[in-house]
């Protein structure tokens, strides 16, 4: 007996699939293999000054430290008020 033969869009849909299945594996294979391109600023690359900076040392002295459970000083936000207009006041007007 004769088997009756698969039809196109059967085959078409298999390669397709097949194809599709292969691109992602391929797509995968190449990000994983691929080196990523480092930037690096220039400003990062140059060397660090060995020195001491002592005018940045004073300012560090001169900023004003907390101790724990010292309370830090409180300002309040100014606060505005809305004042009605009175009666006389639109009449004047």
């Amino acid at each position: 007996m004769r088997k009756p033969p698969t039809p196109t869009i059967v085959t078409i849909a298999v390669f397709t699939t097949v194809t599709v299945i292969l691109w992602i594996f391929i797509s995968v294979y190449n990000i994983l293999i691929k080196k990523p391109v480092v930037d690096v600023p220039q400003e990062l690359l140059e060397p660090i000054e060995a020195g001491l900076n002592t005018t940045l040392l004073q300012k560090i002295s001169e900023k004003t430290f907390y101790e724990e459970g010292q309370e830090k000083p409180f300002t309040a936000p100014p606060q505005f008020s809305v004042q009605q207009p009175t009666a006389s006041a639109s009449a004047s007007q």
